[in-house]
């Protein structure tokens, strides 16, 4: 039903959305909200190079990441490239957002392409998310999006004045090593 949709696309919920959820579902997003692992591995899609659209299994790394992110204040990953670093974040941001009401996720990158980049990741896994578990779009566009439980994820290069006037709740810096004046 494209009334239920933002800007009529069939694969984001507008806000004010009424659903009407199954039992399964609503045990679903119970268990999503309490186990960021479990939603990543069930909800989480990534494109592949090879095989398109796939769903994840995380290394035990990944998940030692993830259980860090949640349990933690401060969390610093040394990895080399592409060791799936990137999934876990957006992974974990994705569930932060989803089931945290009220926050502000920054991510920061020495280029404000590589932080939007970070960002098209954490929207493309939205987007593959069943409706019933997304909360209503208020804003999705290139440099951030807004859900209706007034939690944001913003995209921005790292400079003095980057997120001044945010409340930052959870702070993402990538790519750290190429930070000018770190």
């Amino acid at each position: 039903d494209m009334t239920q949709t933002f800007k009529n696309n069939p694969l984001l919920k507008k806000i004010n959305t009424n659903l009407i959820w199954t039992d399964e579902q609503i045990e679903e997003i119970q268990k999503c909200s309490q186990d960021p692992i479990y939603f990543i591995e069930k909800y989480l899609k990534v494109i592949d190079a090879d095989k398109g659209l796939i769903s994840i299994k995380l290394r035990d790394y990944q998940k030692k990441m993830v259980n860090s992110f949640h349990s933690r204040r401060r969390t610093i990953v040394t990895t080399c490239r592409r060791s799936g670093k990137s999934t876990s974040v957006c992974g974990y941001i994705l569930w932060y957002i989803i089931f945290n009401d009220d926050k502000t996720v920054a991510l920061l990158a020495n280029k404000g392409e590589t932080a939007r980049e970070l960002l098209g990741l954490i929207q493309l896994g939205y987007k593959n998310l069943p409706l019933w578990m997304q909360q209503g779009i208020v804003e999705f566009n290139k440099g951030s999006f807004v859900l209706e439980n007034n939690s944001r994820v913003i995209a921005s290069a790292t400079a003095s004045d980057a997120i001044r006037g945010y409340t930052i709740s959870l702070l993402y810096i990538d790519e750290r090593a190429f930070i000018d004046n770190w």
